[in-house]
């Protein structure tokens, strides 16, 4: 048992919804970290900013392939309107679900992969431009708006999907 009270409050859901959250950001914050070490410290930092981008696609690509797999053997065991469970599947795959939100397939945790490579190309382009401030603060302000679309809902809400690169992973990452 995590806690000794029972959880029976919407402030007690709240708090603990909130402590659990930090399993992403220290994913974000340590590949921040780690990318921007690399490629201050490397001459070769346009090949290893390929490489990074490149290696984490690759991963995405294998879990959404099983993921897909796993959704079509569940829907195809499932026996009831087979054909039109799958056309409601593959409808969800399109380039922005796919590429750039990270969903569309029962894989929807994978967002974060597509979230980091979003995330570590705008800041390799920033940072060759040299306005790794001017990012920070934009980011900053993409962030705290995405907090209402996330933790803070309950205080304000945003209609529009903030788990991505722009309004999450970015800020984090620098």
């Amino acid at each position: 048992m995590l806690f000794p009270f029972p959880l029976d409050s919407q402030i007690e859901l709240f708090i603990l919804d909130n402590l659990s959250r930090f399993a992403v950001p220290f994913f974000f914050v340590a590949s921040g970290y780690l990318f921007g070490n690399k490629i201050i410290n490397t001459r070769e930092s346009v090949g290893y900013f390929k490489r990074y981008v490149i290696k984490i696609f690759k991963i995405y690509v294998c879990w959404l392939i099983f993921y897909t797999i796993y959704a079509v053997l569940v829907i195809y065991l499932s026996d009831s309107n087979v054909l039109q469970k799958l056309m409601q599947y593959f409808d969800e795959f399109t380039v922005m679900n796919l590429f750039y939100f990270g969903k569309g397939t029962s894989g929807y945790q994978l967002w974060f992969l597509t979230s980091l490579i979003w995330s570590i190309i705008i800041l390799f382009i920033f940072y060759r431009l040299k306005k790794i401030n001017v990012l920070l603060t934009l980011s900053f302000i993409l962030n705290i708006l995405g907090l209402f679309g996330q933790s803070y809902s309950l205080f304000f809400n945003i209609s529009i999907s903030t788990r991505d690169a722009l309004f999450f992973g970015l800020f984090i990452q620098c």
